[in-house]
């Protein structure tokens, strides 16, 4: 009796798995996409501070200005992507 109470009961929630899978793979995707965006956000703010001290005080190297600038926007881009992201 108690052994086909749990042959029941791990069928049961072998179904609700199966049945709930795609929702986990989803949910599994959307953390790994998180960690990826949130991966690139620092290693340009990281990018972003190197530039920053190399452009120089004295003597600024235009070039690296440039790359700065196009980093710092492209920060705000990943910024603003993942605020949509969370929404």
């Amino acid at each position: 009796m108690r052994r086909t109470q749990g042959i029941e009961r791990l069928q049961k929630f072998l179904d609700t798995f199966q049945e709930n899978e795609l929702l986990f793979k989803q949910a599994a995707e959307r953390v790994f996409e998180l960690q990826a965006l949130l991966s690139e956000i620092d290693a340009t703010k990281e990018q972003i501070r190197k530039l920053e001290n190399e452009i120089g005080f004295i003597f600024q190297d235009e070039d690296k200005i440039r790359a700065c600038n196009a980093l710092k926007t492209r920060l705000e881009h990943l910024v603003q992507e993942f605020e949509e992201f969370c929404k």
